[in-house]
């Protein structure tokens, strides 16, 4: 059975520039993302640069109204949205995320919990016994975030998932989560429904034909909730830096991957 998709989505991407004065820089770029009748057909069109500069800039999070948010390293550190001038301007952001209307946003510091709506000061999100790691907002606009230990309400502190694990997002609606686990052959790019079932979808051992020392990052679903994208990297020795990165995309469900893009780092739909 063929489900039908969308034509085309907006798809951010951050892609390595080359090594600079200050390590490795990425800029940001924005594509239009074709789905096909299956994952084997799906394409990339339209690769063009997101901002003006060569700075060091990351996760970029598609805004309402096709605005974008981002991390950025260059002159003052901090979040910024493009178009425009910047919401926040603070140093040592690790993760950051915003809510599906954009009206709330949260970031972790420091492993410290913040939230904050734009053009009010940040206020801490009490997490008692965790260190947050990431920070998400699920497709109903609830703040969770995660921690060795597992994923958590911020309200309240309700554990959803138990585990270890690292890089989750939701499904668009809110059903599953897609996330990384490490075991001692690489890394299981795994799907858990927030019921408990859960399943491999991938694992970086069967890419090692392809890469050396693959490892995965930053697995997303696309937005009609029928693939996950995930970038795999092919490491210059087990603790090397990257040697090339690959935009993949698999079935939700399962199937064989294919690579969208190459030299990308990480991939948000919009």
């Amino acid at each position: 059975m063929i489900t039908k998709v969308r034509s085309s989505f907006r798809l951010l991407l951050e892609k390595p520039q080359p090594d600079g004065p200050c390590g490795h820089p990425a800029d940001l770029y924005e594509a239009d993302y074709r789905p096909g009748e299956e994952p084997a057909l799906d394409s990339l069109a339209n690769l063009r640069p997101l901002v003006d500069t060569s700075a060091d800039e990351s996760h970029p999070v598609g805004l309402p109204e096709g605005e974008t948010a981002y991390h950025s390293l260059h002159g003052r550190p901090g979040l910024y949205r493009t178009p425009g001038l910047p919401v926040l301007l603070k140093p040592r952001i690790d993760r950051f995320a915003v809510s599906a209307d954009g009206q709330d946003w949260a970031f972790v510091s420091d492993r410290k919990l913040y939230r904050f709506r734009p053009g009010t000061t940040p206020r801490k999100v009490s997490t008692p016994g965790h260190e947050p790691a990431e920070v998400a907002f699920s497709p109903d606009g609830e703040l969770v975030y995660a921690d060795p230990g597992g994923i958590y309400r911020a309200e309240g502190g309700e554990q959803l998932v138990a585990g270890a694990f690292r890089d989750f997002a939701f499904s668009p609606d809110g059903a599953r989560i897609v996330y990384l686990k490490g075991d001692e052959l690489g890394d299981q790019l795994r799907v858990r429904s927030l019921t408990g079932e859960d399943f491999l979808l991938m694992h970086s051992a069967r890419e090692r034909g392809v890469y050396e020392y693959p490892l995965y990052a930053h697995p997303t679903f696309s937005p009609d909730g029928s693939r996950v994208l995930y970038c795999v990297s092919s490491m210059d020795g087990p603790w090397g830096p990257a040697a090339q990165s690959d935009l993949r995309v698999i079935g939700a469900s399962g199937g064989v991957p294919k690579v969208l893009c190459d030299d990308v780092l990480l991939a948000n739909p919009a």
